[in-house]
């Protein structure tokens, strides 16, 4: 996997902390991430990025054209390298695939990271042309988050950590030039990152304090 600077994909380059979200409860998370991990995140993230945009255009599937491509990061100990996964969504319309159930990206691939016996999601990058906002929370962003399953399979799998980064791109957000967008002659991409204890609390829910 190529090694390269990945900073000029992050907006403002500073990390807010796990209590970002929640100024007021200065949580003690125990179960965290060896910085070497977050370090080998941002070194592969460009490929990352690659990854989900070509999963996003070949691997999705939705019925209603909102398309989704999610690359996991993992860590496998006991070969002690990193491993990719990358997927697309698949909805099918109601009632035409039947056996077939709808599944988020980020489960598909969670999923072949859990198969693989993975030791720890170090981070995902998540893209979508598209945003909407979220059924459960209200949360409107610029970007598509996960959503309310995919926060309960992030809150609930043994290979999530409390800092294991969420990178979310929109490859052609819907700005004017007055808007500070690139108007009709070109676009800039909207990158939002944060941990999953931040993209939580942004939804008004937490981190279990029993993986801590």
């Amino acid at each position: 996997m190529g090694r390269r600077d990945v900073e000029r994909f992050l907006m403002g380059g500073k990390d807010p902390g796990l209590n970002a979200y929640h100024p007021e409860k200065k949580i003690q998370y125990k179960d965290r991430m060896p910085e070497e991990h977050s370090a080998e995140y941002r070194l592969a993230l460009s490929d990352l990025i690659k990854a989900a945009k070509v999963s996003e255009k070949k691997m999705a599937h939705s019925y209603r054209n909102f398309n989704v491509g999610c690359a996991l990061f993992a860590y496998d100990e006991e070969n002690n390298e990193y491993e990719v996964y990358n997927a697309g969504n698949w909805k099918y319309e109601p009632g035409t695939q039947e056996g077939n159930d709808q599944r988020c990206a980020e489960r598909n691939t969670l999923d072949g990271a859990t198969k693989d016996q993975c030791s720890v999601v170090v981070g995902m990058v998540i893209v979508c042309e598209q945003t909407q906002k979220d059924s459960t929370s209200g949360v409107n962003s610029t970007v598509l988050t996960p959503c309310s399953k995919c926060r309960k399979m992030l809150r609930e799998s043994p290979l999530i950590k409390p800092d294991t980064i969420i990178t979310m791109i929109n490859p052609k957000p819907d700005r004017s030039v007055e808007d500070g967008g690139a108007g009709e002659e070109g676009y800039e991409e909207w990158i939002e990152e944060m941990t999953v204890a931040e993209l939580l609390a942004r939804h008004g829910e937490e981190y279990p304090t029993t993986k801590v």
